[in-house]
């Protein structure tokens, strides 16, 4: 919505953070389904990786900014 308001030159709201969130750009390769089910959201671009670096991405969300870096530190074996 922040988007489209300040493209319409719209007055915009001060955003607040209701979950804490982050998403990990997914770079050359394509996760297995382990990864996807871990992260919860998993964003695919329609991009080929002959064309993009970037394929897609995951988004991890938390009650709390701890819970997301656990989830960040159980998602870092896959990518190693």
């Amino acid at each position: 919505e922040l988007q489209l308001r300040a493209v319409l030159n719209l007055p915009l709201p001060t955003p607040e953070i209701t979950k804490p969130t982050t998403s990990i750009n997914l770079i050359d390769a394509l996760p297995d389904e382990t990864i996807i089910k871990e992260s919860l959201h998993y964003y695919r671009y329609s991009n080929l990786p002959e064309t993009s670096k970037i394929l897609g991405h995951l988004a991890l969300s938390g009650e709390s900014f701890d819970e997301v870096k656990e989830k960040i530190d159980r998602l870092q074996a896959y990518f190693k």
